[in-house]
Formats: structure tokens, C-alpha cells, sequence
């Protein structure tokens, strides 16, 4: 009797953790992403938000950010560049949309479909003259992504592979005073991606 007791109580506990592992349906994610198209924007770290919309279905928005700033030092105090101040600023948002394939005892998800999303690129130079030179540019990437998971409590560590797209816009820019120029590429790059997530669901 008391061996069925312990049994009882242990199918009772897995339920509940069961239960509580699948009422689960928001988590809050970053990855670490090996270098790839999306990925050389705002560097290898983004955050993600997992939210599971249905039984195979799951939304995932991605944001990243970086920002850069340095300045000029000559060794020559007179040279022109000496005091130069840049700034690179990235702005990234995107989504994916995901069909999922849960495994039979629900741990273990696999996902499969596009990741898609826009960043915004400003960069600024500034000299000791107060002229300056601003560029802006807009880029968009799409990825088609296969990835897997595996939840612990309420973490879950994973990984996935892509194939994606980048395309890089055309730079405007807006220059007060003189003595600067640039050029800035526009275009595309397409390649593979890798990278490791980790998550947890609240």
C-alpha cells in the first residue's frame, strides 16, 4: 500500500509540472548567433520573445541594438582629424513565425519557418569645427530557419540553422559645413547561420 501511495504521489507531482510546463506560453529569449547575414547588423546578441499562439504555432519578435562611439586622436596635435567624434547607432526589430513539432512527453520542440525584420542604421562624424556628416540607411534580412529546443523547468536551451538574406539599402546623407566625404555600399549578402538560444518561460 504504501509502495502505491509513493506512485500515486509521483504521477500526481509529473502532472502537475506537466501542466505547469505547458501552461507556459511566454518566454523571453537570447540568442548567440555565429556570424550570418542578420547577424552582422547588431552583432551576435538579440533578444527574443516566445510566445506559443497556438498548438503548433509559435510568434517570436526580435530586437536588437548597438550602438559605437570613438574619436579621432592624431599624433599630430595640429592635423585636421584630431577631435574627429563618430557615433554608429543599429536599430533592429523583427519576427518569425513558426510551425512547431513537440515531442511526445512535450520537452522537446522543433520549429521550422521564416524569421523577418527591418534595422535602421544612423552614423554621425563630427569635428571641432561643428561640421558634421550624418548618413542614414534601412536594411532588411529574411531567414529561413529550422531550430529545436529543449525545456528544463521553466528554461529551455536550443539551437538553429538558417539560410538568410540581407539586403543592404541605399545611404542618404545630410552634411552641415565641409571637408567631409563618403561612400557607403548598398546591395546584398546571402548566406548560413548558426546560433544557441537560451529562454525562460513565465
Amino acid at each position: 500500500m504504501r509502495f502505491l501511495a509513493i506512485l500515486a504521489y509521483a504521477l500526481v507531482v509529473t502532472s502537475s509540472a506537466t501542466a505547469q510546463a505547458d501552461s507556459s506560453k511566454v518566454g523571453l529569449g537570447m540568442a548567440f548567433s555565429a556570424a550570418s547575414p542578420a547577424s552582422s547588423i547588431t552583432g551576435i546578441g538579440d533578444l527574443f520573445l516566445t510566445i506559443r499562439a497556438g498548438a503548433k504555432l509559435r510568434v517570436e519578435p526580435q530586437v536588437g541594438w548597438h550602438h559605437d562611439a570613438a574619436s579621432f586622436v592624431a599624433s599630430d596635435p595640429t592635423n585636421p582629424i584630431n577631435g574627429e567624434h563618430l557615433t554608429n547607432t543599429v536599430f533592429l526589430l523583427g519576427v518569425g513565425l513558426f510551425g512547431t513539432s513537440p515531442s511526445r512527453d512535450g520537452k522537446t520542440t522543433l520549429y521550422y519557418g521564416p524569421r523577418i525584420g527591418m534595422a535602421w542604421v544612423k552614423s554621425s562624424v563630427i569635428d571641432t569645427t561643428g561640421a558634421s556628416l550624418e548618413e542614414k540607411q534601412t536594411d532588411w534580412f529574411v531567414t529561413a530557419t529550422l531550430g529545436a529546443e529543449h525545456r528544463i523547468s521553466r528554461f529551455s536551451v536550443g539551437g538553429e540553422v538558417g539560410l538568410g538574406y540581407l539586403h543592404v539599402g541605399s545611404p542618404s546623407f545630410t552634411q552641415s559645413g565641409g571637408g567631409f566625404g563618403a561612400a557607403e555600399p548598398k546591395g546584398h549578402s546571402i548566406g548560413t547561420s548558426a546560433g544557441a538560444f537560451i529562454r525562460w518561460y513565465f
